[in-house]
């Protein structure tokens, strides 16, 4: 069901709208530019959003951080737990 711009409509009950906030706002975590002002890109990991100056950059990608790089590339460090049941 369509609705006006800026507004949800629940579809349960037709006679009501909610309105989105619109107090959030998308700011870089590594300098705190906000989107108005740079270009800013969502981390494929933790989806915090970066901007070209903070990004780190690994294997061809850009991400927030080089921890969210590694968890890319390597997995996460829980993923390589000993499995009891494995005989070698």
């Amino acid at each position: 069901m369509l609705s006006a711009a800026g507004t949800i409509l629940n579809i349960k009950r037709a006679e009501k709208f909610l309105f989105m906030s619109s107090t959030y706002e998308r700011c870089c975590v590594g300098c705190g530019s906000s989107d108005e002002v740079a270009r800013l890109d969502r981390c494929p990991i933790c989806s915090r959003y970066f901007c070209a100056d903070c990004a780190y950059r690994a294997s061809g990608r850009r991400f927030c951080s080089d921890n969210c790089a590694r968890t890319y590339n390597y997995g996460d460090p829980e993923d390589d737990d000993k499995d009891l049941d494995y005989d070698d």
